[in-house]
Order: C-alpha cells, then sequence, then structure tokens
C-alpha cells in the first residue's frame, strides 16, 4: 500500500528505491522475482506460457516506468 501511494503521489519505483538504497540492478532483479512470483499460478494453470512470463519480466526490468503506470492504475 505504501509503494503504491508513493508512485500515486508522483515517486517513479526508481526514485523509491533510491531512497531505500536500492541501486538500479537490486531493483530490476526485485521487479523481475515479484513478476516470476505473482504469474506463477497462470504459468502452472496454462493460462500463460513461461517464454510469455519471460518476455514481461524483461519488459518491466528495461521499462520501470511501465510499472509504475500500472501501479496507479490500482
Amino acid at each position: 500500500d505504501q509503494l503504491i501511494s508513493q508512485v500515486k503521489s508522483g515517486k517513479t519505483l526508481n526514485d523509491i528505491a533510491t531512497a531505500q538504497n536500492i541501486s538500479s540492478t537490486q531493483l530490476q532483479t526485485i521487479v523481475g522475482n515479484a513478476i516470476q512470483n505473482a504469474l506463477k499460478p497462470a504459468v502452472t494453470d496454462g493460462t500463460l506460457t513461461q517464454k510469455q512470463v519471460d518476455k514481461l519480466t524483461k519488459r518491466f526490468q528495461s521499462n520501470p516506468v511501465l510499472l509504475d503506470h500500472l501501479l496507479t492504475i490500482q
């Protein structure tokens, strides 16, 4: 909830990570792990393939602004 609140107030994930002394590389790892874990049930039930999840993960890792936008529509 705090993360979403901060993003909605105009901060980016990079801003929040920097304030927490998290490097951009660490942020990419955190984002990647979160997406993989969140979508694991969709892979298990056949809704998504692991290849699709990997592609989505790489897209969000390379462009965290996309995740900022996704968090603001929550």
